[in-house]
């Protein structure tokens, strides 16, 4: 039986392992995500300021989103609605 806060090798180990894991496919897709979205702005006439940088907001509104529903469910607090409205605006954006 596991208590809390047994932070043994045996329980933290594959924990870490899938934290890594996680990581590295969200770098991957995150990058994927920024190229593809540079491509699609640039043809669309942007210039390169914008074009570097427009990209990245979509990404950001998701993390940006993702950790406030984490502290709200750590403060047990329901999800807020803006918080889920922004993080669907979000991936609809990054899927568009």
């Amino acid at each position: 039986m596991k208590r809390k806060g047994d932070d043994s090798p045996a329980t933290s180990a594959p924990r870490v392992v899938g934290w890594l894991a996680l990581a590295g496919v969200s770098l991957i897709a995150g990058i994927a995500s920024y190229f593809h979205a540079l491509a699609v702005v640039q043809a669309a006439g942007a210039t390169p300021p914008v074009a570097y940088l427009v990209p990245a907001l979509a990404d950001l509104v998701i993390l940006g989103a993702s950790a406030d529903l984490l502290t709200a469910s750590r403060a047990g607090h329901q999800r807020p609605k803006l918080t889920m409205l922004a993080l669907a605006v979000g991936v609809v954006v990054t899927l568009a």
